[in-house]
C-alpha cells in the first residue's frame, strides 16, 4: 500500500510563540464498513403516534424548528461517524397541538452528514406545513445506533440576508455518557465552493506536551474518503486551517453539489487532548460565526 506525501505546508499558529503547525497529508483510507452511497431521506412507511408525555424519551429534540417566517428557514445535518450506515428517524411534531405529522427515514453512509432543509422534510412528508391551529414545529430525532458516534445539527439560514447561525441546543445526561468525541469531529465544513462563507478549521492542542494529531477527511455526501491531515502541534499550540489551503494539500477540487466535507480528529497518543472548531466567516454580514455545536443521538 502506497502513501503519498504532499508538501508539507506550514501554517502559522496560535498560542506557542515562534512555532508553526506543521501539516501534511497521507492518502491511506482507514478501515471502514460498507461502501459510500447516497444519503437517502424517505417517509417512514407507518408513523406510531407520539404522546406529549412521551415524546422527549429516547429522542434528542431540535426547536424550534424555521419554516419562513422572517425568511429563516432550519437545515439540519445528519452526521454517522460509524464505520457502517446507520439510519436515522426524524418526527416532526406541532406545537401547541402535539400533531404528529409524520416521521422520515434518513439512511446515512459512514463517514457522511447530509443536509436537508425543512423543505425537504416537508416534500418528504408530502405536506405543505403545518396546520393554523400549531405555532410552532419541532423534530424528534432518534437512531438504531446507540453510543457517541451519531449526531445531529440545527442552523438557520435567513434566505433574505445571508444569516446564518449554529441553533444546536442539546440535552446532556450524567451517568457516564462521553461526549468528548463532539470535539473530535467537525461536521459540514464548507468547501471553497460556497465562496461566500468560507470555513476556518482551529485545531488545538491543550497537552502540555508537544503532539500530533490526524484528521481523516471525508465527502460530507457520500462519506468518500478524501485524505488524512496530519498536525504536529507543540505544547498548547493552534493550527489555522483555511479551507482552500487544506484543499491544495488534499489535491481535491470539490466537484459540483459538493459544498460541505468532515473531518474526524484522533490523537497518536494514547489520550487525546485536542479541540476543534469551524468558523464561518458571513463576507455578506462581515461578521464570524461558530458553527462547530453537535447534539449527540441517544446519548
Amino acid at each position: 500500500m502506497r502513501v503519498f506525501a504532499l508538501p508539507l505546508l506550514m501554517l502559522m499558529a496560535l498560542g506557542s510563540a515562534g512555532n508553526a503547525a506543521e501539516i501534511s497529508a497521507s492518502f491511506v483510507e482507514p478501515p471502514r464498513g460498507d461502501s459510500p452511497a447516497p444519503p437517502r431521506l424517505e417517509r417512514a412507511s407507518a408513523t406510531a403516534d407520539i404522546e406529549r408525555g412521551q415524546a422527549v424519551n429516547g429522542s434528542t429534540v431540535l426547536s424550534p424548528v424555521l419554516y419562513g417566517a422572517g425568511n429563516n428557514y432550519s437545515y439540519f445535518r445528519f452526521a454517522n461517524g460509524t464505520g457502517s450506515t446507520a439510519t436515522f428517524s426524524a418526527t416532526l411534531v406541532g406545537s401547541p397541538t402535539g400533531t404528529n405529522y409524520g416521521t422520515m427515514n434518513i439512511t446515512v453512509a459512514a463517514n457522511a452528514s447530509p443536509q436537508y432543509s425543512i423543505t425537504d422534510i416537508f416534500t418528504a412528508l408530502r405536506i405543505s406545513g403545518p396546520s393554523a391551529s400549531d405555532r410552532q414545529l419541532s423534530l424528534y430525532v432518534t437512531s438504531q445506533h446507540a453510543g457517541r458516534a451519531v449526531s445531529v445539527q440545527h442552523v438557520n439560514y435567513n434566505s433574505q440576508n445571508g444569516f446564518f447561525e449554529n441553533l444546536s441546543v442539546c440535552t446532556y445526561r450524567s451517568g457516564g455518557v462521553d461526549y468528548s468525541y463532539l470535539s473530535q469531529q467537525l461536521t459540514n465544513v464548507h468547501t471553497s465552493l460556497i465562496s461566500g462563507y468560507p470555513s476556518t478549521v482551529y485545531f488545538h492542542n491543550f497537552y502540555a506536551l508537544n503532539a500530533t494529531y490526524r484528521a481523516n477527511v471525508y465527502k460530507a455526501g457520500t462519506g468518500a474518503f478524501l485524505g488524512t491531515l496530519t498536525l504536529g502541534l507543540a505544547a498548547n499550540d493552534t493550527a489555522v486551517l483555511n479551507m482552500a489551503d487544506v484543499e491544495r494539500t488534499l489535491n481535491y477540487t470539490p466537484g459540483p453539489g459538493e459544498y460541505h466535507v468532515n473531518m474526524f480528529f484522533s490523537a497518536d497518543t494514547v489520550t487525546f487532548n485536542g479541540m476543534a472548531v469551524q468558523s464561518i466567516n458571513n463576507q455578506q454580514l462581515n461578521s464570524l460565526t461558530n458553527i462547530s455545536s453537535s447534539c449527540l443521538i441517544n446519548p
